[in-house]
């Protein structure tokens, strides 16, 4: 069921879903997946998100939290404490630095995935963590345009989110 929520309001977050910070792209191709994979969202957008994204998001039934800032009031409205798992996307690697540091202070132990424009400025963050993991997309995906560009006849596909490639 799809639901849009402000932060403080009665509508409550399911158990061991996964909380998801962001709206762009990458958030609409992570809850596509995640879905797929049976699991529950919540997604926290913020600041200028594009409203496609988040229609796109909405459209799989995730539940949205829409707010101008992420303060401990709009994860906890996302039930952060009782997700099994939280993503931070965008490229504002200090946002995410700081929303990976608040989230493991509300719910520790929980295992928490932070995108990375600069995986070196938050390589310390994972000392800091217990279950933390930081993501480059940019490193991600070269290896697989850097295939595509060089496939040949032969050259063997693989699949990513349900596309051959």
């Amino acid at each position: 069921m799809s639901a849009m929520a402000e932060p403080g309001t009665a509508q409550h977050a399911p158990r061991q879903h996964v909380v998801v910070v962001g709206a762009d792209t990458t958030t609409v191709r992570l809850a596509e997946e995640l879905v797929r994979s049976g699991e529950q969202l919540v997604v926290i957008a913020h600041g200028e998100n594009p409203r496609g994204a988040i229609a796109d998001i909405e459209a799989l039934g995730c539940q949205m939290i829409i707010a101008s800032q992420i303060r401990e009031a709009e994860l906890r409205a996302a039930g952060v404490e009782r997700a099994r798992a939280a993503v931070v996307l965008g490229d504002d690697d200090v946002l995410a630095l700081r929303l990976g540091l608040m989230i493991d202070e509300l719910a520790p132990g929980l295992r928490i995935v932070i995108e990375m424009t600069n995986p070196r400025l938050g390589g310390r963050l994972t000392s800091l963590i217990g279950d933390c993991t930081l993501l480059s997309s940019a490193e991600l995906a070269a290896p697989a345009f850097v295939a595509a560009a060089l496939a040949t006849p032969d050259t063997q596909s693989f699949e990513i989110g349900g596309r051959t490639v």
